[in-house]
């Protein structure tokens, strides 16, 4: 790690100052919207039991390390700044199989942060180091404390965030017939451009989609969904973001895209 060093105090008020809030709403944030509040995979031996953590999270990037474990930290949206507990826990056994268990799960704020990391007496100082902040333990040497930061950096959580999965596309055909389950060309063609518009603009294309929603089998609808996430992705103009993401939503839950 590089950069200057800052050390505060280790209390609620500084570890406020240093996690903020998020700047846009969860339905905003690509990253975000994409990890439930709570997920986890757990391994034993080469079997694969639980995967709920989706490829989003691979994004996230480390932001606080606690002194003496790499087994718990605390990660963040590169996107919006929204926080996560994160562990990784491995666990060898000769006579029963070996696990993996990690967890991926959203914390709202600096005061429930803090109750999971069992509160405020066992830290003294909270020092930055670059882009990591450490949560210094008392009584931890410090050689712990360097190896505790550079498991973090290696493991899960990185300090760079991952590009966003690119979606599979959907299915799609040159020709329009009643009940077809591809999605056309045109609505591919549209979806590139949808980021440029706003306002009334705007819900004239996706009425546009609802006119195909209408005569297209009901399996195109998630597809029609993903190009309106990706649209909102690419799109600059915060309002146009929200309406997309609104839309895929809307006909995710089965209703049109437009407004009435």
């Amino acid at each position: 790690m590089t950069g200057q060093i800052a050390r505060m105090r280790f209390t609620l008020d500084a570890l406020q100052q240093i996690c903020g809030q998020p700047d846009r709403p969860l339905s905003d944030c690509p990253t975000c919207r994409a990890i439930p509040d709570g997920a986890r995979w757990y391994q034993e031996d080469d079997t694969v039991k639980v995967d709920t953590i989706p490829p989003e999270a691979q994004r996230l990037v480390a932001f606080i390390v606690l002194d003496g474990t790499n087994l718990e930290w605390i990660a963040r949206c590169p996107d919006c700044g929204r926080l996560y507990w994160m562990t990784d826990e491995y666990e060898y056994s000769s006579n029963s199989p070996s696990t993996t268990d990690r967890t991926v799960t959203r914390v709202d704020n600096a005061e429930a942060l803090l109750r999971r990391m069992k509160g405020i007496r066992q830290y003294k100082d909270i020092v930055r180091d670059g882009n990591v902040w450490r949560a210094q333990k008392k009584g931890v040497w410090a050689a712990d404390r360097r190896d505790s930061v550079a498991d973090v950096l290696k493991r899960f959580a990185t300090t760079e965030p991952q590009p966003l999965p690119s979606p599979a596309e959907p299915p799609r055909a040159a020709t329009v017939t009643i009940g077809d389950s591809t999605i056309p060309d045109v609505l591919y063609d549209l979806a590139n451009v949808l980021p440029t518009f706003e306002g009334v603009d705007l819900e004239s294309q996706l009425q546009t989609y609802d006119g195909f929603l209408d005569i297209l089998a009901p399996t195109v609808r998630a597809g029609i969904c993903a190009l309106f996430r990706t649209a909102a992705q690419a799109t600059t103009i915060s309002a146009t973001r929200a309406r997309l993401n609104a839309a895929a939503d809307a006909v995710e839950r089965g209703d049109r895209a437009a407004l009435p």
